[in-house]
Formats: structure tokens, sequence, C-alpha cells
């Protein structure tokens, strides 16, 4: 009954039978061959090329799913049509070769698409693709796989400079979507467990993301977070550039392409507070390494600051210097260390300090760098060394090795200081030193009194001796006001003591005068004496 009906349609609008025996151009047969090849493909795509098909600007994968079913279909019933030889318009426009090319085109296009995507023109980041590009590298980040994030970063790259610009503060308002979707994948892409990754195995998505947030001024909260984390990863990776870059430096080969492109810039400098500053914990203190690869980030980030107009002393600095002060955080009272030698680690660490505070100065006399802003600075890391070293009063030689040797003498007596900046830098120090002493009795002004009785001595050094030169003025005003002064506070205070004299040093007041003792390994050496103004109650104290 259905071929009667095609016939006498054929017949009452001129159609013609199709031959089953022709030519086929596209057929179901050939359309399984080409999905099964393509889903093949898909299946032992490298992830960087999924990720690309992810991103694109509109659903590349839904949309051939669904083109890939419908033509299904059209090919099936186009067989089902030759096979069986029913009727087709004669004269219409569309011939069978006609109708199958335009299904393998179909095919071919979506086949071009992935091709195209994947391959040739990889997606960037806009506003059409947002989402997908949050989503995307979200998902790859809960997994966790080392593999695939190091691959998404290496393919951010690409888009930095267009993720940067939509998360600016300034991001036009009509696209306020777009620019809290790209806030949210650079808070993502800033993730400690991200920065993990490619701070060891994609350094150049750091160069791109800060080369991009310098060029359009882009120091929001977002590049605060990178910096910081950024950092906590170099420091706590041995593997990351930073490490690496320091072993560049060791070989002779001065090419830090990470370190130059965030501490080398006056404006990262400037623009991020903190780019000097990691997280760090107490369960897990750095070692001497990690300091060392610290303070060198310190002072090329110093360097870069000296050499500018040192109109301000910029934040990330200021937060740096307070970050060293964990360096020299056990110098306390409970300090519990009964011999200091050259290869101890804290030794070491207060010898690497030194060198930093040493290459300031001498960066200060290079650059000229204009007072008083950076050698204030200067002076202030040096104080709160010298009022750290000072709460340390026992045993006697660790205390003298630490407070005379390792502070006093090897900076403020270094070559260093010696310069233009350095006698600049030391004027601050003493003048600050002395005025807090003068506050006597509180607590920071007694242990530094106790400090520099320990340090200086009673005996101030000649004229034309070249040792002590530099603070000889100090020493002679310190002395007068002790003289004149410490006596009677020593009488009202009585508990003043134990907060002042270090181990060996002691007031004695029978006869009002400081003694120090000095122990030996082969005995007592005899003990040095300095005489106090008798106070104005007690006159007979200085007759005994």
């Amino acid at each position: 009954m259905a071929t009667d009906v095609c016939t006498l349609a054929g017949i009452a609008f001129e159609c013609f039978q199709l031959d089953k025996n022709a030519p086929k151009l596209f057929g179901f047969a050939e359309l399984l061959s080409g999905l099964a090849l393509t889903l093949l493909v898909w299946t032992i795509a490298d992830v960087r090329y999924k990720f690309r098909i992810e991103t694109a600007g509109f659903r590349v994968r839904d949309t051939s799913i669904a083109i890939i079913l419908a033509l299904g279909v059209v090919v099936l019933i186009t067989d089902l049509w030759r096979y069986s030889q029913w009727w087709m318009p004669l004269k219409g426009p569309i011939t069978p070769e006609i109708w199958q090319f335009m299904l393998g085109l179909v095919f071919f296009a979506v086949f071009s698409t992935w091709l195209i995507v994947a391959f040739l023109r990889p997606p960037v980041f806009n506003h059409c693709n947002a989402r997908q590009f949050g989503k995307s590298v979200e998902s790859r980040l809960q997994r966790g796989s080392t593999g695939e994030l190091t691959i998404v970063a290496a393919e951010l790259i690409r888009s930095s400079s267009s993720i940067i610009s939509h998360a600016a503060e300034r991001a036009p308002k009509g696209n306020l979507k777009t620019t809290a979707r790209a806030r949210e994948l650079l808070n993502t892409i800033a993730s400690p467990r991200f920065c993990k990754v490619f701070v060891e195995s994609a350094p150049k998505l750091i160069i791109s993301l800060f080369n991009e947030i310098r060029a359009q001024e882009a120091y929001g909260p977002e590049a605060e977070n990178l910096a910081r984390n950024v950092l906590t990863a170099a420091i706590n990776n041995r593997d990351s550039f930073l490490f690496v870059e320091l072993q560049h430096e060791e070989l002779g080969l001065k090419d830090y392409p990470v370190i130059r492109a965030l501490w080398g810039n006056l404006n990262m400098v400037n623009g991020i507070s903190m780019l000097l500053s990691p997280y760090t914990s107490r369960r897990t203190p750095w070692d001497l390494e990690q300091w060392r690869a610290y303070l060198h980030l310190v002072r090329e980030a110093f360097a870069t600051y000296v050499k500018g107009p040192c109109t301000m002393n910029p934040n990330s600095l200021h937060w740096a210097y307070l970050n060293i002060r964990g360096m020299y955080a056990d110098l306390n009272a409970d300090l519990s260390v009964q011999e200091l030698r050259p290869d101890d680690d804290l030794f070491q660490r207060l010898q690497a300090l030194g060198e930093l505070i040493e290459d300031m100065v001498e960066m200060l006399d290079k650059h000229k760098a204009p007072a008083p802003l950076p050698h204030t600075t200067i002076a202030k890391i040096i104080l709160d060394l010298i009022k750290a070293a000072s709460c340390v009063r026992k045993p006697r030689p660790v205390v003298r090795k630490i407070q005379a040797k390792l502070v006093w003498e090897d900076i403020l007596n270094s070559c260093a200081l010696r310069s233009d900046a350095g006698t600049a830098i030391q004027s601050i120090v003493h003048e600050q030193l002395l005025n807090t002493i003068k506050r006597c009795p509180d607590l920071d002004s007694v242990r530094l009194l106790g400090y520099s009785l320990n340090v200086l001595g009673f005996v101030v050094s000649k004229e034309d001796s070249d040792y002590g030169s530099t603070w000889r003025t100090l020493h002679i005003e310190l002395l007068q006001w002790v003289r004149a002064h410490l006596a009677g506070m020593l009488r009202q205070h009585p508990r003043m003591a134990s907060e002042c004299f270090v181990e060996g040093m002691s007031f004695d007041a029978v006869h009002n005068r400081l003694v120090i003792r000095y122990p030996t390994d082969w005995g007592d050496v005899p003990p040095e004496y300095f005489e106090l103004d008798p106070t104005p109650d007690e006159p007979q104290a200085a007759a005994g």
C-alpha cells in the first residue's frame, strides 16, 4: 500500500525513485566511524585541550553532542529513504548528492570547531566565557592533581592581561558580572594550593600576572593575596623559582626573571603592601636557608626602593622589617644556650642579618639616597635588634658574643657603617639609644642601659684609637649620665638590677660602684669598677 502511495506521489509531483546502488558521500556508517574516532581522541586527549574546550565562548561539547545526535537521526532517515528507494522531487534545488554533502559538511564543521578551539585559536578569558573559566579552574583545583594544575597554569598565561583588566577596580560598570567572575578567578589562582603548583612548575604565569598588575596598576586585594601566597609557596618549596634563581646567583648567572618582575620594580614595591609578607607558622619556623632566601628578596626590594625618589617608606618594606624580627625572636631572657659557636643556627642567622644591614648601607652610598627616610629605617632595624639582644643576660660568654660581637662590633663597627650613610645611621642609633636610656627606670630603658654597659665597658677609648672611635662620644655621655644618676635609681628601685645587669655585672652598694667580673677558662681575672656619684641622702656611700 505504501509503495502504491509513493508511486502515485511520484507521478503527481514529477518525482523520481532513488537508486540504492548510487555512490554514497556520507551515510550512517561514515557518521559512526567519524564519531568513534572523535570520542577516542577526546578520551585520550591531554588536559590542555580539554581545558580549552571547556573554556570556549560557548558550550562546544554540549552543542556538538546535540548536533551529532540530530545529525545521526537525519542520516539514518536518509539511508532508510535511499535503501527503500522512495521517491524524491525531480526538479528540487537539493539533489541527493547535495543533501549528503550538506550532512557531511555539518559533521565536518563540528569537527573543525573542536580543532580550532583546541589547537588553532585557544580561548582567552572574556565576558563570554568568564563563567566557564571559573568553573573549569575551580573543578581542577578541587581535584588537586598537580599535573592538571600545572597545565592549567600554563594555559592561564594567555589570559593574564584580560583577567587583570576585568578584575581591576576601575573595570567598566556595565560588566559587573564579568568583573566579579574575574576577581573570583584571580582569587582561585591565588589560593595556596594553586600557588604551590605554579611557583614550582609554571613561574611564567607569575611573571605574566604581575607584569599585567604593574602595567594596569591593578593593586587591589586580589593582587595582595596573590603576592602573599606566591611568596609563601616560594619560601616553603626548595624547588621553587626563588631557590633556583639563588643557585644561579651562586654560579654567577645573574638572571632573576621572577624576582625582577615582583621585587625589582619600584611600582610593585610601592603598590603591593604584602609583597614581602609571607604567611609563617610557629610550628614550622624557617631554617637558615629559607631566611637567606627571604633576605635576598628584601635586599632586592630595598635596592629598587633606593634607586627611586625615596619620598615615602613603602608598606611592603615596612612589613618586611617586622617579619625580620622573627630571625632573632629567640633572643630573650629564657634563651637556654650555654655555648654559641659559629656553626650554630642562631649565630649564622645574626650574621646573615648583619650582612643585610651592611648591604643596605652600601646601597645608600652607591645610589646617594637622600636622607632621612631610608637612614632612619635602617637605624630602627639596628635598634630593634639591640633591644632584643638586651633581653639576654646569661651566661656571660654567650651574652658577650651576641651583644658585643654579633650586634655591636660586626654591625656598628663594620666597614660599611664608616661611610657617609653609615655615619648618619650611627648618629641616629646613638642618639635614640641614649635618649631611651635616660628615660630609666622603665623596662626597655633599663635593659638598654645594661646592654650598653656590657658592650662599651667602663673605660672610654683613647682619642687616637681607631677601635671605638665611632661611638666614643656616646660612651662618654653614657658614663657621665650613669655616674650621676644610677646609684640613686638602684637604691630607689632595688629590683632594677635584675633587669639591667647581665651575668657578671653588679652594683656594690657598700662602695657605691659598678662591678664587672670576667670569668675565663683559666680563672677569674681582676674585676673592673666604675665609681658612681653618691646620692644626696647617703654621702657616706662613696667614702667606703
